[in-house]
């Protein structure tokens, strides 16, 4: 008769079988079966260990018989700050990181070869949009409004794409009394504003009050992505000279992975 024998190598052994060997075959599937180490399915359970460099089993994830770590995070490590998280791919590829260089090139005219196109609601002569985006140098350097503007003016840009600004730099015109000396001009209230068509606007930040000199200053605007922004001036002060701009940059969040 022809016996196949679990735990054998799969042929056909024709013979009669003795206690001894029958004996021995439940012994060695006794023995495997009381380890430590279940397989059901895909899953395997229980504690493992891999050449005692890294253990399987309980709570919590050991290597090296020092660092442990779960679903939650990792601790252990040989010079630890602080507890770090467990990322995922997605946390990862979804997260944005801050820029620290100006979005913005060099523009030498309005419209730019690059897709930038920047505009204002007038320009004196000589005082073109672009110029916050020039570094020019010299007294081209500012956007300046025409005569008797002081309510409801703005200088805007389009992005070749839709940016996620967390920030931008402004600074103001250098503007000197008759005596000589420097005075700070003043924005008494604007607004920081993005649109995807350059029509419909939504107003993200309101700054009143504001004090624009001829320092660049840093001012953080809530971060959503838009192709426009723009700085819409509710009111501003024109008693030494017309409203004016030397310098605008954006800095952008970027994301860490794109798809």
């Amino acid at each position: 008769m022809s016996v196949n024998i679990f735990g054998s190598s799969g042929k056909n052994v024709s013979s009669g079988l003795n206690k001894d060997y029958v004996d021995q075959k439940f012994k060695t599937l006794s023995t495997n079966l009381a380890t430590k180490v279940d397989k059901s399915g895909n899953t395997i359970s229980g504690s493992l260990s891999i050449l005692n460099v890294c253990q399987l089993g309980g709570g919590n994830v050991k290597f090296y018989n020092d660092i442990d770590m779960n679903d939650k995070c990792i601790t252990g490590l040989r010079n630890p700050s602080a507890k770090q998280d467990a990322a995922t791919k997605q946390y990862v590829d979804t997260r944005w990181i801050k820029s620290n260089v100006g979005y913005v090139p060099n523009l030498t005219s309005n419209e730019n070869k690059n897709g930038f196109i920047v505009s204002a609601s007038s320009e004196y002569f000589g005082g073109e949009a672009y110029h916050v985006f020039s570094d020019s140098g010299d007294y081209k350097g500012d956007w300046t409004t025409v005569d008797s503007v002081s309510t409801n003016f703005w200088i805007q840009i389009k992005c070749p794409e839709k940016v996620k600004v967390y920030k931008i730099k402004l600074c103001g015109l250098l503007v000197w009394d008759s005596s000589g000396i420097k005075k700070d001009k003043i924005l008494s209230n604007w607004k920081w504003q993005g649109s995807n068509d350059g029509s419909n606007w939504t107003t993200l930040n309101d700054y009143n009050d504001t004090v624009m000199g001829n320092e660049i200053v840093e001012v953080i605007v809530t971060a959503v992505s838009y192709s426009y922004y723009r700085i819409f001036v509710t009111k501003a002060e024109t008693t030494r000279a017309n409203p004016s701009l030397s310098y605008w940059q954006l800095y952008t969040l970027q994301q860490v992975f794109k798809n």
